[in-house]
């Protein structure tokens, strides 16, 4: 079947102008000829277009590019197009939604133009090798009706893709579960200007590895989020053999995050009674996140793990709303080998002493929370709660609460470091002891002395201050030595004169910290 314009001998001069297809596939024979119907059902609905036709073709009719009569027999009306496919040419008056006339659609073309306007699917459509192309963002949209997933992108075909386009899950009663965009075992797609909106219990850009396949070097490029449960999302499905999200690259925007909603998740699952990671590796992402974020909402959450990926996520929600958690990592989570940033105005961290966090270069904000994830042979950790100080004798740091800000092992497979207010060498090495503590309740005149200790006996020297005036007193500083491999390091503080203080966590860069780094051989 030929269906290029430029090879027909016809002179369409006396072309047949009809209204619809009905008219169209009614034309009695002998009269047939080069025609143009000015729609498929009613006139202007889109499904026009201009035929030829073939007194000789036997071609199956296709419901969009070739039609059998209505008498029957021989003969077939061809549609003249070329490389794109309009949506409204296979829809049918009867469809119900747009699901039957996209199902042909993909069986003819290999690339579907869907136009300005709202497009009901009733089922799923997998994409394989190839693409939707719409004519803008929140201008063609394809709304989710029974269906909890409207288009997935799938197989390792180069050519993969959709663009220009709104998956608008907003007639669903029920979004628990749905997703907007699927990405199921996806390799090289693309994916450029395309929104997923009104899921509130569901996923906008859906990644999921099933059975043995994974998800690899896709590029989404100005994409959108909106009333979304989970705006990306990378999880394992049951039984799924591979763990690996591979060289992703994404740039575009979460807004209006509903409560408990999630702006990116790298998850972890249970699976026969074993936990599975999701892993994102070699990733770039670039995902601002605004507008309304509920109360219970995470921008960040990390259950599973990533490494040697660049994150960058910013964002500030509307109302100085701090309600929500600008980066969870969970107890089994791995965060290695990263860099960029997570800073939002508002919001905390949630960062569980199970995580594994390792040769990173990160910075984090959470309003005045400031941390660095930064790439250095040690450790650093945060005070997370009041500790009281009795006077006149020292007193030992590692019984306070700390929560680990980074630890890095060199090599890394050696085991953990820094550990509860406790630093173990893992290689012989010049060391960096820094300390910073905030005291409160400190009367003038009273003395406070801080030292590393090592568990030699040997005691260095950090800081001595003597309040000048009743309050609250800073007190830290810095030294170095050369430590063997195997050394544990500890903080211990004396307090003389007076009666009881506290050293209290602080804010951004009036935290109570201490950490341990090399710095060379």
């Amino acid at each position: 079947m030929d269906r290029h314009p430029e090879r027909w001998s016809e002179d369409m001069a006396d072309m047949i102008v009809v209204d619809t297809l009905a008219d169209l596939l009614a034309i009695p024979a002998g009269s047939r000829g080069p025609a143009q119907i000015l729609g498929r059902n009613v006139v202007n609905d889109g499904g026009g277009g201009v035929f030829q036709w073939d007194a000789a073709s036997t071609a199956t009719p296709d419901r969009g590019t070739v039609f059998q009569p209505t008498a029957g027999g021989t003969g077939r009306w061809i549609r003249i197009w070329s490389a794109i496919a309009d949506l409204p040419w296979f829809i049918r008056a009867a469809d119900g939604s747009a699901s039957p006339g996209l199902a042909a659609a993909l069986e003819v073309a290999d690339v579907v133009r869907i136009p300005v306007g709202s497009w009901s699917l009733a089922d799923m459509h997998v994409l394989e090798g190839k693409r939707l192309i719409g004519d803008g963002m929140g201008l063609s949209v394809l709304t989710l009706a029974n269906t909890a997933a409207g288009v997935t992108l799938s197989g390792q075909v180069d050519g993969t893709g959709i663009s220009g386009l709104t998956i608008d899950g907003g007639q669903l009663t029920d979004t628990t579960g749905a997703s907007g965009l699927v990405f199921r075992n996806a390799r090289h797609s693309r994916v450029e200007n395309v929104e997923t909106r009104a899921l509130p219990a569901g996923t906008g850009f859906d990644f999921v590895n099933v059975d043995g396949g994974f998800n690899e070097s896709n590029i989404l490029i100005g994409i959108r989020a909106t009333d979304c449960g989970w705006g990306l999302r990378f999880r394992r499905a049951a039984g799924s053999t591979a763990d690996s999200f591979y060289y992703n690259t994404i740039i575009g925007t979460v807004s209006r995050m509903p409560e408990g909603g999630t702006g990116l998740a790298v998850e972890s699952v249970t699976d026969g009674g074993t936990t599975r990671f999701s892993v994102l590796s070699g990733a770039f992402v670039r995902l601002n996140v605004y507008g309304n974020v509920a109360a219970g909402s995470r921008i960040v959450d990390i259950g599973g793990r990533v490494t040697s990926s660049a994150l960058f996520v910013t964002g500030e929600a509307a109302g100085g709303s701090t309600a929500h958690t600008t980066l969870r990592l969970g107890p089994t989570a791995w965060f290695r080998e990263n860099t960029g940033q997570i800073t939002y105005v508002n919001g905390g961290f949630d960062i569980d002493a199970g995580a594994t966090i390792a040769n990173n270069k990160i910075l984090l904000q959470a309003g005045e929370d400031i941390r660095v994830f930064e790439t250095a042979t040690g450790g650093a950790e945060r005070l997370s709660a009041a500790f009281t100080l009795s006077t006149g004798s020292w007193i030992a740091l590692d019984t306070a609460s700390w929560t680990r800000i980074y630890d890095r092992p060199s090599p890394w497979t050696s085991g953990e470091q820094m550990n509860g207010g406790r630093f173990v060498t893992v290689v012989t090495a010049r060391y960096q002891i820094a300390a910073a503590l905030l005291l409160s309740g400190v009367s003038a005149g009273q003395t406070v002395e801080l030292q590393a200790v090592l568990d030699d006996g040997t005691r260095l020297m950090i800081d001595t201050r003597t309040a000048g005036a009743a309050g609250d007193l800073a007190i830290g500083g810095i030294v170095a030595t050369t430590l063997a491999a195997g050394v544990t390091a500890t903080l211990d503080v004396r307090v003389t004169g007076g009666s009881s203080v506290q050293i209290v966590p602080g804010s951004g860069v009036q935290a109570s910290t201490w950490s341990v780094t090399s710095i060379g051989t």
